[in-house]
Formats: C-alpha cells, sequence, structure tokens
C-alpha cells in the first residue's frame, strides 16, 4: 500500500498545482472496490459472509459425505477380495477395471458410431506387477 499512498500524494499535489482554484480544500481517497462496498452498505458486507461461510460449511459436509462414501467402499471391496479367498490381490484392481469400464463407456458417447474408430484401453500387467512389488514410484 505505500506505493499507492505516493501515488496518491503525486496526483493530489499535481492536481492543486494545475487547477488551485477548483482543488483547494481538497483531498484524494484511495479505496477499493470490497472497501467501498463495505462502507457503503454493512448489512450487505455482513451478510454475503454469512452466505460464504455457510456455503464453506455445506461444502465441507458434502465432502465428509463423499469421504465416507469412499471408506465404506473401501472396506466392502477388501472384504470381497478376502472372503474370495484371494489375498495376494489388492483392493484397487476391481476398482480400475470399473473404472476402465467407466471411462470407455463415457468416451463411446461421443464418438460417433459411423466412424471407424477403436479406443482400446487397458491395464499393462508388467506395470501392474512391478506396482504390487512397490517397485513404482
Amino acid at each position: 500500500m505505500p506505493r499507492e499512498f505516493c501515488a496518491r500524494a503525486a496526483i493530489a499535489s499535481e492536481l492543486q498545482k494545475t487547477f488551485p482554484q477548483s482543488n483547494r480544500n481538497q483531498r484524494v481517497a484511495v479505496q477499493t472496490e470490497l472497501q467501498l462496498r463495505a462502507e457503503q452498505s454493512p448489512p450487505n458486507t455482513a451478510l454475503v459472509a454469512m452466505l460464504v461461510l455457510l456455503s464453506l460449511c455445506v461444502l465441507l459436509v458434502a465432502c465428509a459425505n463423499v469421504a465416507g462414501l469412499l471408506l465404506s467402499r473401501a472396506r466392502a471391496l477388501s472384504r470381497n477380495c478376502s472372503a474370495a479367498g484371494d489375498r495376494r490381490a489388492p483392493w484397487w484392481r476391481p476398482w480400475c477395471r470399473r473404472r476402465i469400464r467407466r471411462s470407455q463407456a463415457f468416451l463411446a458417447d461421443f464418438i460417433p458410431s459411423d466412424l471407424p474408430i477403436v479406443i482400446s484401453v487397458g491395464l499393462d500387467r508388467r506395470v501392474l506387477v512391478l506396482h504390487s512389488r512397490g517397485f513404482a514410484a
């Protein structure tokens, strides 16, 4: 802000030198638009602050709900893997398969059926093996 005050003082002194009659007993005030709006209508400022706080609380509750859903899904997937007796298969394999299928279905909706375009998305077994052993960075 000091730079703005220096500029404001320079502009005010230049105006007083250029137009001494009209700028006598005048002062210059520099404000941001937010400061001006808060000064003009304090109730609106308080209302906006409350609405922003309320929206942040709603966003926090929504994030907590999504986190709970993801945790319950991960717990169910780990139970499914352990119930099937497949101790070596991590829970993320079925999750990755579902995500790939969903992304393929999503992309297929945007590609016209008369074009000969084939999108093949799959998992590379070498990467999965290295990742499951802990060699992936």
